[in-house]
């Protein structure tokens, strides 16, 4: 164990790293991320399974740089697995089978890559000492290909961050099989639906702050897998986005989005609009372009309204706000106790 005071060696940036996580004592907040980074490590981090040893012994040889320690950032927590990224040919195989990463990680689990898998079982299975347990992982290189595959293995977005100012890395988490979701999936705060509602509205958050500059493609990919973990949820009540002099605002650019004085009135008006409706306030359908629209709203790219098209498209949205709340009675709308499934 380094001792207090001690420098903390970090991860290889192009390292994924696994966990198992009591998730009864992680919080979900901004500084998850760097505190992942900031699990006590001993010894050096191998950059690579060695050529001269077989799969199961380079684990081995792994794990035995990360004995069992407790975060003193993250309770719960201990480091179970850490790779590079690299494509490595797996010894012994006929046919020359080249595997990645995650490809040894998730065999090695369940104990097929593993040739001393008796020996390796205390590594192998410390998860039944747990209760309520998810993998977590992060992962560098953020892109539509590497969320597309991540969750092909069934790994599912928990946070984006900045990396030393410059990568997006995501933190991930796979929920674990069998009797072990059995456990957790009656705690509320243990859901992968509450989880993904709390990672989300962190993620509007960071989209319009420091995300500005992350690839819209990727973004809206992110919300994609939000929205899919997410539960709907009945409302109390559809609280209107616009009042008053704001409705009258909207009202106006309606007629004439290109009125400058309007555009300078509306523009934080849009802004609520577009977390509203990444947030799944706001259940109407856009297209990819309208969407693509309000996340540039999100991110705060203001000269997106001195666009002829974008600001139609701005407008055709607001119309489907303004129907949408028009399909509603007065009483779902206003009245406190009235519910409305969405």
């Amino acid at each position: 164990m380094a001792e207090p005071g001690a420098p903390v060696p970090v991860p290889v940036p192009h390292q994924p790293c696994l966990y198992e996580v009591d998730l009864s004592k992680l919080f979900i907040d901004e500084n998850l991320n760097r505190n992942l980074c900031l699990v006590y490590l001993e010894g050096p981090i191998p950059d690579f399974i060695q050529e001269n040893r077989n799969a199961g012994e380079s684990m081995a040889q792994t794990f035995a740089h990360f004995p069992q320690l407790k975060s003193k950032c993250l309770t719960g927590a201990r480091i179970m697995r850490v790779f590079a990224e690299e494509v490595i040919p797996v010894l012994g195989s006929k046919d020359g089978h080249i595997s990645t990463t995650l490809d040894l990680l998730t065999r090695f689990y369940c104990g097929t890559a593993a040739t001393n898998y008796i020996e390796l079982d205390p590594f192998v299975s410390p998860r039944k000492k747990w209760k309520k347990l998810y993998y977590l992982g992060t992962y560098i290189n953020l892109t539509v290909n590497a969320i597309n595959r991540w969750e092909g293995y069934s790994f599912f977005l928990l946070l984006v961050m900045i990396f030393e100012g410059k990568i997006y890395s995501p933190a991930m988490f796979k929920p674990l099989p069998d009797y072990e979701l059995e456990i957790s999936k009656y705690d509320e705060s243990c859901s992968v639906p509450n989880l993904a509602e709390q990672s989300r509205i962190i993620f509007i958050r960071q989209v319009a702050s420091h995300l500005k500059t992350l690839d819209q493609e990727v973004a809206l990919r992110l919300f994609e897998s939000f929205s899919r973990m997410i539960v709907a949820k009945e409302l109390p009540r559809v609280n209107k986005l616009w009042e008053g002099r704001n409705q009258e605002i909207i009202d106006d650019f309606i007629r004439d989005p290109g009125k400058l004085e309007t555009i300078d009135l509306v523009i934080h008006l849009i802004c609520d609009l577009s977390s509203s409706y990444f947030n799944g306030k706001l259940p109407i359908e856009l297209s990819g372009d309208e969407q693509s629209c309000l996340l540039c709203v999100l991110q705060a790219q203001v000269n997106l309204f001195q666009d002829d098209d974008a600001r139609s498209r701005l407008r055709n949205i607001v119309e489907k706000i303004n129907d949408f709340y028009n399909t509603l009675s007065p009483e779902v709308v206003d009245d406190p106790m009235k519910k409305l499934k969405l």
